[in-house]
C-alpha cells in the first residue's frame, strides 16, 4: 500500500514535538512530503534529481536520458513499480486511454511519475519546463510541440498541494500550443486547497493518497507515530495558522533558533514573522 511506502521510504516525515520542519510557503509544521522518494529510497531519488539537473538544459535529449532512467528503475525496483503500476490503474479506470492523446509531467519531481506513465499507456510524452517551453517524445524522438487544440492531454505529477505549479506554469506551458487539462492525476494530495484551485479551472483531480486525517490515525495504529505526533497533526490541519501562533507561544525556543540560524530558516521565520505571526 502507498500509504506504508511513504513511510518505508521517508517520503512522509513526522517531527517530533521540538522541531516541525519550515516550509518553502514560509509557514511550518508537523510533517514533510518528499514524493518522489517513491522513486525507491531517499538515495536513489536524490541522485535522480541531481541526473536530472545536470542534463535538463539539454532539452532536445533531456526527455530520452530521463525516460530510460525512469524505465530501468522500474524494472529493478518494487516500490516505485507499484506506485506506477496504481497510477496507471487510477488513469485507467477515469479515463477511456484509446481518447488520451499526451501525457504530459513538469520539471523536475513530476518526470519521476510522468514518463513512465506514458511508456506503459504507449502515449506521447509532453515534458514541460519551468521556463514554459515544452517538447513531445514520441518513440525515440523529441519533436516540437504540437497544435494541441482538440487533444486530450493529461497531466501526471508526484504532489498537489495549492496547485500554484499548475497556474504559474503547466496550465500555461499547455495553453501556449491551445493545449487544456481535462484531468490530472497525483501521486499525493495535500489536502490543502489544490483540488478545489484546479477544479475552478475546469480540471479535475485525482490522487492515490491524501494526506488526511485517516492516514495518520492509520500510522498511530501502526505505532509508526506516537500521539504526541498525531495530536500535533491533527491541530495542524485543522487550522493551520492557530496551530502555528500557539506552538511559537509555547516553545519561543523555535523561532528564536531559526532566526540565529541563518540560511532558509532564517529567511522563512523572518518572512512567517511579518506575515502569520499574530503576537
Amino acid at each position: 500500500m502507498i500509504r506504508n511506502y511513504l513511510f518505508e521510504t521517508n517520503a512522509l516525515k513526522v517531527s517530533d514535538h521540538t522541531q516541525p520542519f519550515w516550509y518553502a510557503s514560509n509557514t511550518f509544521g508537523p510533517f514533510f512530503i518528499n514524493t518522489h522518494y517513491l522513486f525507491g529510497s531517499e538515495t536513489q531519488a536524490k541522485d535522480f534529481l541531481k541526473y536530472i539537473d545536470d542534463n535538463a538544459s539539454q532539452k532536445e535529449k533531456a526527455p530520452i536520458l530521463f525516460r530510460d532512467k525512469v524505465s530501468q528503475q522500474y524494472q529493478n525496483n518494487g516500490i516505485f513499480k507499484d506506485v506506477i503500476d496504481q497510477l496507471v490503474e487510477s488513469i485507467e479506470d477515469t479515463v477511456n486511454v484509446s481518447q488520451i492523446d499526451y501525457i504530459s509531467g513538469g520539471e523536475r519531481r513530476d518526470w519521476f511519475f510522468s514518463y513512465m506513465v506514458a511508456v506503459l499507456l504507449d502515449k506521447p510524452h509532453i515534458t514541460v519546463f519551468k521556463d514554459l517551453y515544452s517538447n513531445v517524445l514520441v518513440g525515440e524522438r523529441v519533436e516540437e510541440t504540437p497544435d494541441l487544440s482538440g487533444k486530450r492531454v493529461i497531466h501526471v505529477c508526484d504532489l498537489v498541494t495549492l496547485a500554484s505549479s499548475y497556474l504559474k506554469s503547466w496550465i500555461p506551458a499547455l495553453k501556449k500550443h491551445s493545449g487544456k487539462l481535462l484531468e490530472t492525476f497525483t501521486v499525493v494530495d495535500r489536502c490543502q486547497g489544490g483540488k478545489e484551485i484546479l477544479q475552478e479551472e475546469g480540471i479535475q483531480l485525482i490522487s492515490l493518497v491524501n494526506i488526511d486525517e485517516n492516514l495518520f490515525t492509520a500510522a498511530k495504529e501502526q505505532s509508526i507515530i506516537n500521539q504526541e505526533q498525531f495530536d500535533m497533526v491533527l491541530s495542524f490541519m485543522k487550522d493551520l495558522e492557530k496551530f502555528m501562533n500557539e506552538y511559537i507561544r509555547e516553545n519561543p525556543d523555535f523561532l528564536s533558533k531559526s532566526l540565529q540560524k541563518g540560511g532558509k530558516d532564517q529567511e522563512r521565520a523572518e518572512a512567517f514573522q511579518e506575515n502569520f505571526y499574530k503576537r
